[in-house]
């Protein structure tokens, strides 16, 4: 019920919010780049708090796609005995 007594349902206060009107694209971009930047260290935390070795590995150039970021982790560092410890890019595999 509204605040009227009427017996219909408020209108929501956001009815018709469209952001793509109040915030330019950039900044839109660069607000969602921000959001998905602190989603992912929050998985490292939790990985690396339940002992494993994570980062994350850009694979293309953001040029190519903006969805250019993995998750990598592994449950130990055996890798630098099948000298798997570097990635192509130079990067250690584990921390």
């Amino acid at each position: 019920m509204d605040d009227r007594g009427s017996g219909h349902a408020a209108e929501p206060r956001h009815a018709g919010f469209e952001p793509h009107h109040v915030l330019p694209r950039s900044e839109r971009m660069a607000l969602g780049a921000a959001a998905k930047h602190l989603i992912d260290a929050g998985r490292l935390a939790y990985l690396r708090e339940r002992g494993l070795h994570a980062r994350v590995v850009q694979y293309v150039a953001p040029e190519v796609s903006g969805e250019n970021r993995l998750l990598l982790a592994t449950a130990g560092c055996a890798c630098r005995s099948r000298g798997l410890h570097v990635l192509a890019d130079g990067m250690p595999l584990c921390e």
